[in-house]
């Protein structure tokens, strides 16, 4: 068969009528008179699917994950409005979440956590910090605070104020004047002390450096812990902290 007689798709050929021999053409040659032409595709329709085959084998198992040792976070909750507290003062409470002795976190000196009623806290203030696990980058602040409040009537707004208190020094005793304030806080508004009020705040701006063994606190400023010469009542506050 001549190659010319076959283009990209299709044979063509001539048969002719009386003997019925068939001669290949090239394409757009036209037959004889007595000739019928033919042509066919060089490929046939597709034929059915064909059954699976067998699974392969089992691929090796991947390498094993690894925990960050680069970054950490922590989330914590107290609950504000307790005895002694003054407004627009500065608390400390811990940024990683406890519960002791059936007393709920607070932050009045970092003390009601882990005390019994009536037993004095320590002077130490603040007693509840956490040392970072590993040298990162502090990127976030989230803050949420919703009002617990139950007496009879609301109490004018409130301001909930947090900031993220740095000790990069790894002292071996503590004082209040080893924590400073890293710029990184952020204020919840809450329009009024009634129950199921809520307010949020955050804050991803003021980033700063820590180093591993570095001291973290939390501080804590109320604008309103009376209205009327009643107590506001108790606000619940949790805060997240976000180091990369």
């Amino acid at each position: 068969m001549s190659a010319s007689a076959v283009n990209a798709q299709t044979i063509n050929a001539c048969n002719e009528n009386a003997s019925g021999i068939v001669h290949f053409v090239a394409q757009g040659v036209a037959c004889a008179a007595n000739e019928t032409a033919i042509s066919w595709s060089i490929q046939g329709p597709a034929g059915p699917a064909g059954p699976a085959g067998p699974a392969g084998p089992t691929g090796p198992k991947g390498p094993a994950g690894t925990v960050s040792t680069s970054s950490f976070s922590t989330l914590t909750s107290i609950q504000t409005g307790f005895s002694g507290e003054a407004a627009n003062t500065l608390y400390y409470f811990t940024p990683v979440y406890s519960y002791n002795n059936g007393l709920a976190p607070s932050a009045a000196n970092n003390a009601q956590t882990g005390y019994v009623p009536f037993v004095d806290p320590p002077a130490i203030d603040p007693v509840n910090f956490i040392s970072a696990p590993s040298a990162c980058t502090m990127a976030a602040l989230h803050v949420g605070v919703l009002n617990n409040y139950a007496g009879p009537f609301p109490n004018g707004p409130d301001s909930i104020t947090i900031s993220v208190q740095h000790d990069p020094t790894n002292p071996t005793e503590i004082s209040s004047e080893s924590f400073s304030a890293t710029g990184m806080s952020c204020i919840a508004a809450l329009s009024s002390e009634a129950r199921g009020q809520a307010a949020t705040c955050n804050d991803t701006t003021h980033t700063f450096s820590v180093n591993q063994g570095d001291l973290l606190s939390i501080g804590f400023e109320e604008s309103q812990v009376s209205f009327d010469g009643l107590p506001s009542g108790p606000n619940i506050v949790t805060v997240g902290l976000v180091c990369q």
